[in-house]
């Protein structure tokens, strides 16, 4: 494993772990060789990188164009629920009137 300082090691110890990768002396050299083979990449898309191939709790995304249809069916079907139910709530005014009407005698 190559050798770096205690607090870089703690720092990528702590990123693997938010990502959900057990902190083995073997992941954190594959990480130190992730950002020594790309010079740009930062420690968090290097630990990310590597949860996504090694993470135990790693789950992949969803497109999000799935989550955008999932969305919308939630959206559908709450509408319609609310539609029901105003549906409903009219139909018993509308009846509760009609009773009270023919109650008064207003309608033989």
């Amino acid at each position: 494993m190559p050798t770096i300082s205690e607090s870089k090691r703690t720092e990528i110890t702590d990123a693997l772990v938010k990502h959900g990768v057990q902190p083995t002396d073997a992941a954190i050299a594959q990480i130190i060789t992730m950002m020594k083979n790309d010079g740009r990449i930062s420690l968090n898309t290097a630990c990310k990188r590597y949860a996504e191939t090694h993470g135990q709790n790693h789950q992949p995304q969803q497109p999000r164009q799935a989550i955008a249809s999932m969305q919308n069916q939630v959206l559908d079907k709450a509408a319609r629920k609310l539609a029901d139910q105003w549906k409903i709530t009219l139909e018993n005014r509308a009846m509760n009137y009609l009773l009270a009407d023919i109650e008064a005698g207003e309608i033989p």
